[in-house]
């Protein structure tokens, strides 16, 4: 039976109108699949044809069905330290998936996690508190590290004279391109009132600002080394450094960034040579047990050796995306420093012979390295042995009442025990702010474990929740367990 005109074309019509939704539902499953606009073209203009298709048979363009907007409400239990969703969640934090953008991703880490801002000083970083306690307490344990090596701290000058870098002629080759000079002592106003460097106020000799330490030490060593009774001298100091770099990325690449830099004076080639090799060992051993970072250690190619070292030993560090990134150097230096600034001791049998060098260190790019292995999509990712905070609490309480002094004398006494083990433990009772908000602010920052108090049966006792990442569930048990479960997770 043959079909009326009418007839065809509703038909035609209603098949042309599914083809399209088909066709745009399929295009927004790829979208959200991650396809980029060149993969997307040829369904773009399958469904632009069906469009077209479509205003031939009917006279007029495809309207588009109007979607009814759902009324946005807060998730219900969001108020009792509920879970949020994990889009809801990264939308709140602005932070790109990794798959997207890795670059733009950790960029969004370090701000979500309060770690570092830029400052008024181009190039420069801002660390913030939050960063600042992280660099502590790596510092704190490299510092114990390093001192079981019969190395002591000591503090040398941020200014450096100029000439200091012309006596060692590799030396100054590596860095005259990054150094920042002082050449004026104060500033004075011009005849329209602006501050200028002032003329009369012009220094002898220019001051570089420290790009490394060398230059200045081996000129004290000269002064404190006379005989083999003096060696080793093994000397060590935590510093900031100033290396004008062009292009800067927080904590991996910055104008200023801070460090430590060890310099060792010896009697023989062996013994330096063990030594420069034992800090790089011990490097590996930190970032692998603090930072729970592993490295792979290995040597620089002569190209790549630092200005002046005969040998440089290095520390790379794999990140999610495939990148290597150099985390710690230990150098061989020879004698190329003691020959330059004329360090000599007096042998046992009464000959001068120069001292063997060592130089090494590891900077706050392990910072960034951190942030690049362990982060995921919904904040920073922090081993247990760094955090500042290593648990943080949330009440979760309904005001005044029963429930509420039974919750806050739970949290006492989690607090004191994890306290009194040595664990960072903050309570967060911030009022006007829901405990979802609370979660995902600690979540971005790191924190090893949230856990939320709260009353789940107050005759029975006090219920402990642990938060899992990305608000993807939750952990219960009975408060006759609590301390040991949290004490457990918040360590290991």
């Amino acid at each position: 039976m043959m079909m009326s005109s009418s007839a065809q074309d509703t038909a035609e019509v209603e098949t042309l109108t599914a083809s399209i939704k088909a066709k745009g539902d399929e295009i927004r499953s790829l979208k959200e699949g991650g396809a980029d606009k060149e993969s997307l073209g040829p369904t773009i203009a399958e469904l632009v044809a069906l469009k077209a298709d479509f205003e031939r048979v009917t006279g007029s363009p495809f309207d588009t069905p109007k979607k009814t907007k759902a009324k946005k409400t807060a998730p219900a239990d969001d108020k009792k330290g509920g879970n949020a969703s994990k889009a809801d969640q990264q939308a709140s934090r602005r932070i790109t998936p990794r798959a997207e953008n890795f670059s733009q991703w950790y960029l969004d880490i370090i701000a979500a996690s309060e770690m570092t801002e830029n400052s008024p000083t181009k190039g420069c970083m801002v660390i913030r508190p939050w960063g600042m306690a992280i660099w502590d307490a790596f510092k704190d344990d490299m510092d114990k590290r390093i001192k079981t090596y019969d190395v002591d701290n000591a503090y040398f000058p941020l200014l450096i004279p100029q000439s200091f870098l012309t006596k060692e002629a590799e030396h100054v080759d590596g860095f005259a391109k990054e150094c920042a000079v002082v050449t004026h002592h104060r500033l004075c106003k011009s005849d329209d009132g602006t501050l200028i460097p002032d003329p009369e106020a012009k220094l002898e000799e220019p001051l570089v600002v420290r790009p490394t330490s060398e230059t200045v030490i081996w000129t004290m060593y000269r002064k404190w080394i006379d005989s083999y009774r003096d060696l080793p001298l093994k000397l060590n100091q935590w510093a900031n450094v100033v290396r004008w770099e062009m292009r800067t990325r927080p904590l991996l690449r910055s104008a200023e960034f801070l460090w430590q830099e060890g310099h060792t004076a010896h009697a023989t080639k062996e013994e330096a040579l063990s030594c420069a090799q034992e800090m790089l060992v011990e490097y590996s051993t930190a970032c692998r047990e603090t930072l729970a970072l592993p490295t792979v250690m290995g040597v620089k190619s002569p190209k790549e050796r630092f200005a002046g070292a005969d040998e440089t030993y290095t520390i790379e560090a794999l990140m999610q995306n495939g990148w290597a990134l150099q985390s710690g150097t230990s150098h061989f230096l020879g004698q190329n420093f003691a020959r330059a600034f004329e360090v000599y001791y007096q042998t046992p049998d009464e000959k001068r012979e120069l001292v063997w060098a060592t130089s090494w260190g590891v900077t706050t790019r392990l910072m960034g390295a951190m942030v690049m292995t362990h982060s995921d999509d919904f904040g920073l990712r922090l081993p247990p042995a760094v955090a500042p905070k290593q648990v943080v609490i949330v009440p979760i309480t309904k005001g005044p009442g029963e429930d509420t002094d039974l919750v806050n004398k739970a949290v006492d006494g989690v607090v004191d025990q994890l306290k009194a083990a040595g664990v960072r433990v903050k309570v967060d009772e911030r009022p006007n702010m829901r405990p979802g908000a609370k979660y995902f602010q600690w979540e971005a920052k790191g924190v090893p474990l949230p856990v939320e108090l709260g009353p789940k049966n107050p005759k029975a006792g006090v219920a402990i929740v642990l938060k899992k990442k990305g608000g993807g569930g939750r952990q219960s048990f009975h408060s006759d367990r609590r301390e040991f479960r949290v004490l457990h997770r918040a360590t290991a």
